[in-house]
């Protein structure tokens, strides 16, 4: 039962066995490249709420990335 599995970081490749299959997806592998391709990167603006959340800094989650900017830049400025 030859098996060809996908990984994030790793190249392709083929497992032998049932067992290995099985180990294989346990630790990361998929079945299709595709199952990595799905994966959303964080935005811009998630990235600024996030900071902001660690800094303490109260905000609108109505506010774009821009009004966030600034408010952690004003945060920084007055510490």
């Amino acid at each position: 039962m030859d098996t060809w599995l996908y990984h994030r970081t790793e190249s392709p490749r083929i497992f032998r066995s049932a067992d290995e299959v099985k180990a294989a997806i346990a630790d990361g592998w998929a079945d299709t490249p595709a199952a990595f391709e799905a994966e959303e990167v964080p935005s811009e603006l998630d990235e600024l709420r996030a900071k902001a959340i660690d800094m303490g800094i109260k905000f609108d989650k109505r506010w774009g990335a821009d009004k966030l900017a600034k408010a952690i830049e004003d945060h920084d400025d007055s510490a």
